[in-house]
């Protein structure tokens, strides 16, 4: 379109139709400057290029304003933006926080299961410990009365009268 190399009055005009199994007749298009603001000149240029192609420029383009708005202050933006940096670190201390009281849980849950087991293997140990004890007890007093009684018994046999 010539002009190309001058930002004031250089432009590239794209403009695109078609349809697909999905939408009949879409399309679109987008003009490009090197300035910030579309010059009088350069508008009736895009309005003749287009016109040749038969493609109205005023219905399928509109003129919309790209540009970045000042802020303002710059101290005042480093506050604003010290600000959100301590609200974010706020919140990721308040998630490390969280995360390490979940840990410590489940780190309590696993030690209090642990103790748990063992007293329960405890328990089992000492009455196993407690029945054998009983159970030596008791054959420690049948071996007694058994040997208290075989004397008995032998002399009860030897002056048993015979026939």
């Amino acid at each position: 379109h010539g002009f190309e190399d001058d930002p004031e009055q250089g432009f590239v005009l794209i403009y695109y139709r078609g349809q697909n199994d999905a939408w009949a007749g879409y399309g679109g298009g987008t003009l490009y400057t090197r300035s910030k603001t579309i010059s009088p000149e350069v508008l009736e240029r895009v309005r003749e290029a287009t016109a040749k192609a038969k493609v109205p420029y005023d219905k399928y383009w509109k003129v919309t304003d790209n540009t970045c708005a000042a802020e303002g202050d710059p101290a005042k933006l480093r506050t604003i933006y010290a600000e959100k940096v301590l609200e974010q670190a706020e919140m990721g201390f308040e998630e490390q926080l969280t995360l390490l009281a979940r840990s410590t849980m489940n780190k309590v849950d696993q030690e209090e299961k642990l103790i748990v087991d063992a007293a329960s293997r405890l328990e089992k140990k000492t009455e196993k410990f407690v029945r054998e004890e009983i159970n030596a007890g008791e054959q420690a007093i049948e071996d007694s009365e058994l040997a208290f009684e075989a004397p008995i018994r032998k002399l009860k046999e030897f002056f048993k009268p015979r026939r």
